[in-house]
């Protein structure tokens, strides 16, 4: 990366920033994995690149959630706007992978009926081929949760959003 932004080119600095943190964050470098997404979100306002804003926010929100001592507000604040920003760019396949982290938030903190509303409309745009990572998580956690209620335990499956948008 140092060689091509010493030849001037800054293209896809933010999402090459995004990947050098999850690949921290799979080492167990949740701060420096944090850090990196801070520069992301810093080198795409200086650059304008902005269409990976929302991803880079959500990010930021499940690492904050994977600190030693999380910071679920914060991480809320992070899915919210990544949520903002996806609904602003019209990127569903962002706004589909905010939802999901903030409803898993949600719902681990016991707001269930919350975390259904936010994703029922988001859930419903994906009828279409359905083939996915997240479209087949977001399936299954919707049929956990409707055998779940069947039973009377009301509980959202968890659902780790991996991979692109």
């Amino acid at each position: 990366m140092a060689a091509a932004e010493a030849t001037g080119s800054h293209l896809h600095t933010p999402l090459f920033l995004a990947l050098l943190a999850e690949a921290l964050a799979l080492a167990g470098k949740i701060e420096e994995a944090l850090a990196t997404l801070d520069d992301a979100l810093a080198k795409a306002a200086v650059s304008g690149e902005r269409g990976r804003d929302a991803e880079i926010h959500r990010l930021c929100g499940e690492l904050t959630g994977r600190l030693p001592y999380p910071d679920p507000a914060k991480a809320e604040d992070s899915f919210r706007t990544a949520l903002a920003i996806a609904r602003e760019q019209g990127t569903r396949g962002y706004e589909l992978r905010a939802a999901t982290s903030l409803a898993r938030l949600w719902a681990e903190q016991g707001r269930r009926g919350e975390a259904r509303d936010l994703l029922a409309p988001v859930y419903g745009w994906f009828t279409e081929g359905f083939d996915g990572d997240c479209s087949k998580r977001l399936r299954r956690s919707t049929r956990l949760r409707h055998r779940r209620r069947q039973h009377g335990r009301h509980s959202l499956a968890r659902i780790a959003p991996s991979g692109g948008s």
